[in-house]
């Protein structure tokens, strides 16, 4: 499993791409709740497709609102969830 932990910066947009994809097993998860743009989405669109790894959980997008027809929603090995990490849940102090 590699999970993305960095903020976006112009030096590190698509960090991972292709190559970095490639070195990931097929039984590989990725998680971004970074940035999007840390992940090269036609890149992340060709691994998952290809079977290069086997999924992606995500709650940061490259398009917000994501489309509903966007190619992401129609695919098993994507786990989406909304950018809500860092909101208070009722009853934890602020």
């Amino acid at each position: 499993m590699v999970s993305v932990h960095a903020p976006l910066l112009s030096e590190n947009r698509d960090m991972i791409g292709r190559s970095e994809l490639a070195l990931m097993r097929p039984h590989a998860l990725l998680i971004n709740t970074a940035r999007a743009a840390l992940v090269n989405e036609q890149a992340l669109r060709e691994a998952l497709e290809n079977g290069a790894i086997a999924g992606v959980g995500l709650d940061v997008y490259w398009e917000e609102p994501l489309p509903s027809d966007h190619w992401l929603r129609g695919q098993e090995n994507v786990l989406m969830q909304p950018h809500l990490g860092g909101l208070p849940t009722k009853g934890t102090p602020d």
